[in-house]
C-alpha cells in the first residue's frame, strides 16, 4: 500500500476486456451458461471441475459456514 492507504499495484487481477477486443474471445462458462444448464438439470462446472470433485478441505462447518469471518 501506499501512504495515502491506496493499493500500489494490481498484481494478480486480470482483466479479459483485450481478448475480447483484439481477439475475439469470449469464455465458454460463463453465467449464462450456467442458466441454461440449471434450466436443463445439468451440471454447470466445468469437465474438470467434475473430474476434481469436492475436496472437503474444511473438516468442520461452524455457525458462520465453512469461512469464519475473524
Amino acid at each position: 500500500m501506499t501512504a495515502d492507504g491506496k493499493v500500489a499495484s494490481t498484481h494478480g487481477v486480470n482483466v479479459n476486456g483485450l481478448a475480447h477486443r483484439e481477439l475475439g474471445w469470449r469464455p465458454r462458462l460463463d453465467f449464462r451458461h450456467v442458466l441454461q444448464c440449471l434450466r436443463a438439470d445439468e451440471d454447470f462446472r466445468s469437465p474438470l471441475a467434475q473430474a476434481i470433485g469436492a475436496k472437503g478441505y474444511h473438516e468442520s462447518v461452524g455457525e458462520e459456514g465453512p469461512f469464519p469471518i475473524d
